[in-house]
C-alpha cells in the first residue's frame, strides 16, 4: 500500500466512524476516532454563542494530541484510518476571531443554511452524500450527543 494515513471526512451522522470500523479490518490498519466526549458541547447546543469556539478548541487539542502520538510511531507502521481530517493551518488570531463571531452569526440566527463548497481538488474524499433531513435524522437518533441537540426551528 503506497499511503500510510486515510481519513473519512464529512458532517455528523454520515457513518464515518461506521466506515472506518468496517475498513480497519479489512486493512489490517489501526483506527483513530474523534473524542466525542467534549464538555462544551453541551453549552453549544443549548445555543451558547461563546461555547462554539471552545468546543471546536476542544477537537482540535484532542486531534494535535492524537497525531502527536502518531507522529511518534514507527514509521514502517501499519495504515492507520481515522474519522476526521486533521489539516494544518497557518491562520491568523485576529482572522480566527473575525471567522468564529462570523459563524456564530450565522449559525445561530437561520434556521436553514446553505451548503458552502470549497474548492478541494487537490484533496482526496470519499464522499458519502446524504440529504439534510437524513443527517437531521440521523442526529436526533443518535445514542451520544442527542440530548443536548436542539433543533434551529424549535429556537427561540
Amino acid at each position: 500500500m503506497k499511503f500510510k494515513f486515510l481519513a473519512v471526512e464529512g458532517p455528523i451522522g454520515v457513518g464515518k466512524t461506521s466506515l472506518v470500523e468496517r475498513l480497519a479490518p479489512r486493512f489490517d490498519a489501526r483506527q483513530v476516532m474523534e473524542n466525542v466526549e467534549n464538555p462544551f458541547l453541551e453549552d453549544f447546543y443549548r445555543d451558547r454563542p461563546a461555547a462554539a469556539f471552545q468546543a471546536q478548541l476542544f477537537f482540535l487539542l484532542n486531534r494535535y494530541h492524537q497525531q502527536r502520538e502518531l507522529a511518534q510511531s514507527d514509521l514502517f507502521q501499519q495504515l492507520t484510518i481515522a474519522d476526521y481530517l486533521f489539516a494544518k493551518d497557518k491562520i491568523s488570531e485576529a482572522y480566527i476571531n473575525e471567522v468564529n463571531k462570523a459563524y456564530n452569526h450565522f449559525f445561530f440566527h437561520y434556521d436553514a443554511t446553505s451548503l458552502l463548497v470549497i474548492d478541494t481538488t487537490d484533496i482526496d474524499f470519499v464522499q458519502r452524500e446524504a440529504d439534510m433531513d437524513d443527517l437531521v435524522e440521523r442526529i436526533e437518533s443518535m445514542d451520544r450527543g442527542v440530548q443536548y441537540y436542539v433543533p434551529l426551528g424549535s429556537r427561540e
